[in-house]
C-alpha cells in the first residue's frame, strides 16, 4: 500500500541508510510502483496528505540513489511538470521535492525544454524565500560583524522557518549542476535575470555567488553588472556581489585593473568590501596593487561612516598576504594609526572597538619576527617605537570606559602572550569576578589564561 504511512516513512528511512543495508530489486520494484501511482493520481495532490508525504519521501529517495534508477528520475521530472500545469502557479509544491530535483533532473534525460521548465520554475521559488542573517555569514567568507554578534544575541527561529532555510542553502549550492544541464542561450537567459540591475533579491546574489565559486564560468559582461549592482546603500548586497567579485576576479585576472579603477575611484564602502573580498579570494598581480590598497584604506580610516569598514579590509589583507607586507615601516605606520583610532569618540562603538582588536592581533603576528627577537635587521629606534605603540595600544583598550573593552583587551592580551612575549610584563592580565560581569568577558579571559598557561608556569601567572 504506497500511501500507507509506513511505506513512506520506510522510503524516508532507506533514503539516509547506507545501501549495504537494503537489497536493490525489492525496493525498486516498491518505488516503480509509488512512481507509477504518483503519476496516475495528480489529481490528489491537493487533496490527499499520504499523496504529497509520499511524493516527497520518493524524491528524497531518488536524490540520495541517483544513479539507482534513471528512468524513474525521468518519470519524476515528467510528474513534477505535470503538477505544475495542471495546478498553475497557485501550486504550493514541497520545497524539499524542489531541493532534490536539483540533483534529480541532470542526470534523468530530460529534453531541453523540460531541463528549461524545470530550472525556471527552480529559481521562482528560490527567489520567493528571503535569506536569513546566518545563511548569509555561511556564504561569505568574512563577514562583518554586527552589534548582535558581539553580544551574543540570538534569535531562535521557528522549526519550519529553520528547515526552509536549510532547503534554500541546498537549492543555491546544487543550482549550478542544474544550470550546467541546459543549453547555452537557455544558461545566459537566466543569468541575466539573476543579474539584473531591476532585481534586488538576495537569494538571486547568493545563486550568482555559488556560480562564481563552482566551475561554472560566468560570461565576461557580469563584471559590469556586478559593480553597477555595488552603486546602493544596502550593506547586504554589497557583501554578496563584493564576494562575486572577489571570486570572478580569481579566473578572470585580465579584469583586475578595471576592479580596482572602479575602487580607487568610489573610496567608499563598496571600495573596502571590495578589497576584503580581493584580498580573501584572488591572488593580487602585482605588489604595487597592495601599496595602493593600504593608502586607500589608511585615507578612509579617517571618514567615521567609512571607518569600520577600512580596517575590516586592512585585516582581510595582514590575514592572507602578511608575506607581502615585509617593509617594517608600513608596519609601523598601521600601528600607529589604529592608536590614533583609538583615540577618537569612533572607538567607543563596540564593533569598531572589536576590529581594531582583530587588527592589533595581526599587526603583531606579522611583525613578530621584528618585535620579538633580539637578532632582527629592524633599526633599533623604529623597533623601540613599535613597542612603545603597542603598550599605548594596550592602555587605550584598557582605559576605554566601555564593557566590551574588557573583552577586545582580553584579545590583545592573547596576540602579546603569544607573538610578542618580550612584552608580556606590559599586558597583565587578571580574571574579571567581580559581580555582574559578562560571562563572554569571563570566557576572554579564560581563553587569554589558557595561552598564558601554554608558555608560562603557574608560578609566573601568581606573581
Amino acid at each position: 500500500n504506497v500511501t500507507s504511512p509506513h511505506f513512506y516513512g520506510a522510503l524516508q528511512l532507506l533514503s539516509v541508510l547506507p545501501a549495504r543495508y537494503s537489497e536493490p530489486a525489492p525496493i525498486e520494484a516498491a518505488t516503480s510502483v509509488a512512481v507509477k501511482y504518483l503519476t496516475e493520481n495528480v489529481d490528489r495532490f491537493t487533496s490527499d496528505c499520504h499523496y504529497r508525504r509520499l511524493l516527497k519521501s520518493l524524491f528524497l529517495y531518488r536524490e540520495t540513489h541517483i544513479a539507482a534508477n534513471y528512468e524513474q528520475n525521468l518519470l519524476l521530472v515528467k510528474m513534477f511538470l505535470s503538477i505544475q500545469k495542471r495546478k498553475g502557479e497557485n501550486l504550493t509544491f514541497p520545497l524539499s521535492a524542489i531541493s532534490s530535483l536539483c540533483l534529480i533532473a541532470p542526470v534523468s534525460g530530460a529534453g531541453d525544454s523540460e531541463m528549461t521548465e524545470v530550472t525556471r520554475i527552480v529559481v521562482n521559488r528560490a527567489l520567493k524565500i528571503t535569506p536569513s542573517a546566518e545563511l548569509l555569514k555561511s556564504f561569505i567568507a568574512r563577514p562583518l560583524p554586527t552589534g548582535f554578534d558581539l553580544l551574543k544575541i540570538t534569535t531562535e527561529p521557528s522549526f519550519e522557518k529553520k528547515k526552509e532555510q536549510m532547503i534554500l542553502s541546498k537549492i543555491i549550492l546544487n543550482f549550478p549542476h542544474l544550470l550546467n544541464s541546459n543549453n547555452q542561450n537557455e544558461r545566459k537567459h537566466i543569468i541575466d535575470n539573476l543579474i539584473s540591475v531591476k532585481t534586488v533579491n538576495s537569494t538571486a546574489h547568493f545563486i550568482l555567488l555559488q556560480l562564481c565559486k563552482s566551475s561554472f564560468i560566468l560570461p565576461k559582461s557580469c563584471l559590469p553588472l556586478f559593480l553597477k549592482h555595488l552603486e546602493t546603500n544596502n550593506l547586504t548586497v554589497l557583501e554578496i556581489i563584493s564576494e562575486c567579485v572577489g571570486h570572478f576576479l580569481n579566473t578572470n585576472q585580465t579584469d583586475f585593473k578595471t576592479v580596482f579603477s572602479f575602487i580607487e575611484k568610489k573610496k567608499n564602502v563598496a571600495s573596502c568590501l571590495l578589497l576584503s573580498s580581493i584580498f580573501a579570494h584572488t591572488r593580487i598581480p602585482n605588489q604595487s596593487y597592495f601599496s595602493r590598497s593600504l593608502l586607500l584604506l589608511n585615507s578612509l580610516m579617517k571618514n567615521g561612516a567609512i571607518l569600520p569598514f577600512a580596517i575590516h579590509s586592512i585585516s582581510s589583507m595582514l590575514l592572507t598576504h602578511s608575506m607581502q607586507i615585509t617593509n617594517f615601516e608600513i608596519i609601523l605606520n598601521q600601528f600607529l594609526l589604529l592608536f590614533q583610532t583609538l583615540n577618537t569618540n569612533y572607538s567607543m562603538q563596540p564593533v569598531v572597538l572589536y576590529l581594531c582588536a582583530e587588527c592589533f592581533s595581526l599587526l603583531v603576528e606579522t611583525s613578530s619576527s621584528e618585535i620579538s627577537t633580539q637578532t632582527s635587521t629592524t633599526n633599533k629606534d623604529e623597533k623601540k617605537l613599535v613597542n612603545t605603540l603597542i603598550v599605548l595600544i594596550l592602555r587605550s583598550f584598557q582605559l576605554t570606559p566601555l564593557s566590551y573593552s574588557k573583552e577586545a583587551y582580553f584579545t590583545c592580551c592573547r596576540a602579546i602572550i603569544t607573538f610578542a612575549h618580550n612584552l608580556l610584563n606590559e599586558a597583565p592580565i587578571s580574571f574579571p569576578s567581580s559581580r555582574g560581569v559578562a560571562a563572554s568577558i569571563q570566557l576572554s579571559a579564560s581563553a587569554a589564561f589558557s595561552d598564558f598557561l601554554k608558555f608560562e608556569t603557574l608560578d609566573k601567572l601568581s606573581n
